[in-house]
């Protein structure tokens, strides 16, 4: 890759490479890997909003699932039949591997890149609580570490919702911001440009 321009305010990135030595998918992929979301310029600021939308709803649906899940375990552990907690391990399983499971695969991309960020910190803690309640099968005193599990798993999915809608408002408000920008630069010297690509110094 020779060079790359990111623009904040539209969403946009404008990238020189080598096409003999990457592809289009490849960069597409390793973008994904870095949490971003690539569009075909075929697509307007409409679908685009529409996608983040979607995506804000599915994080919402996990989050309610999630604490749906979560919230019978906040009885008491020692005042339930033995084979409840056997429940419980299915519940924190289904919630930590499979509702959860986009935010290991973001930690794990993340390790790969020397990253440390929050997926990371919820995955180390929430497999870690995981593990620990799993060893309650021996040791009852440890089987309270599967809520903490669960919560962890809630929680964190909560803050990933909240995002997602911030993220939401915050393209819509850009959207229309950028509604108002106009596409085409004219420069003194006559000639007619995108303004994608200006350069520092022109006039």
């Amino acid at each position: 890759m020779e060079s790359a321009r990111v623009f904040l305010e539209s969403g946009e990135v404008i990238i020189k490479y080598d096409k003999s030595l990457v592809s289009l998918e490849l960069l597409k992929k390793e973008i994904e890997r870095l949490g971003y979301y690539v569009f075909d310029k075929t697509l307007d600021s409409s679908a685009v909003l529409k996608d983040s939308k979607r995506r804000a709803l599915i994080s919402w649906l996990s989050t309610i699932i999630s604490f749906l899940l979560t919230l019978p375990m906040m009885i008491n552990v020692y005042t339930l039949p033995y084979y409840i907690f056997y429940v419980n391990i299915l519940i924190v399983t289904f919630s930590l591997f499979y509702i959860a499971l986009p935010i290991h695969e973001g930690a794990l991309n993340a390790l790969k890149k020397g990253i440390l960020n929050e997926h990371v910190l919820y995955g180390v803690a929430g497999i870690s609580a995981y593990i620990l309640g799993l060893i309650g099968i021996l040791n009852p005193n440890l089987r309270t570490f599967l809520f903490i599990s669960a919560l962890l798993t809630s929680l964190h999915l909560t803050s990933g919702w909240m995002g997602a809608i911030l993220r939401y408002k915050a393209e819509k408000a850009l959207s229309k911001i950028v509604e108002l920008r106009p596409p085409i630069a004219h420069l003194i010297d006559g000639r007619d440009v995108p303004i994608t690509q200006l350069k520092k110094g022109d006039v």
